[in-house]
């Protein structure tokens, strides 16, 4: 079961896995956190969610042949990439104080489409490298390791918000001059 492990790109791709996952558990969490902040609606929050969740409908038929058609490894660099920057303009903006519910809409949406192509990269780039004999240990591991996490970082974000707060600038969210 863990022979994919003996290979160190295997490796380094769960750890990089694990690492996204922990981070995207952390942003669903604060975002999550933020929309109920600037609206305390939670029609709001389930809209937010919905749009989430929507690129995987409308754009996951295209993440899946565009995986077969690239590089996996530079598409994964590409979308992991992107994921930077969405996180870095996010936190701009609610360090800025100008972070507005359009905003975090338009960039939960985009991280969903990067998504879209991100995860059957990631899927067909552990076959890659540890080959069809291994295939199913590899992908296999790479989601328990995904999910595991997930659980992890989601009680983790919540930890933190609890223990230091939403931040020094939480009063800037209903509207800084």
């Amino acid at each position: 079961m863990i022979s994919p492990f003996k290979d160190k790109d295997f490796s380094l791709i769960f750890l990089t896995t694990v690492t996204a996952s922990l981070g995207d558990m952390f942003m669903d969490v604060s975002s999550g956190w933020l929309v109920l902040e600037l609206t305390d609606s939670p029609l709001s929050l389930g809209l937010f969610w919905a749009v989430r969740s929507s690129p995987n409908l409308l754009f996951g038929m295209v993440g899946g042949a565009t995986t077969d058609k690239m590089d996996r490894q530079r598409l994964l660099i590409i979308c992991y990439s992107l994921y930077t920057v969405c996180g870095l303009l996010f936190g701009f903006l609610i360090v800025s104080g100008s972070i507005q519910l359009y905003h975090a809409i338009t960039l939960i949406f985009i991280r969903g489409i990067i998504r879209t192509f991100e995860n059957p990269s990631r899927q067909s780039f552990i076959v890659d490298i540890v080959g069809r004999k291994n295939a199913m240990n590899g992908v296999s591991l790479n989601a328990v390791g995904m999910r595991g996490i997930g659980i992890v970082g989601g009680a983790m974000a919540g930890l933190i918000i609890e223990f230091f707060g939403k931040g020094g600038h939480s009063s800037c969210l209903r509207g800084c001059s």
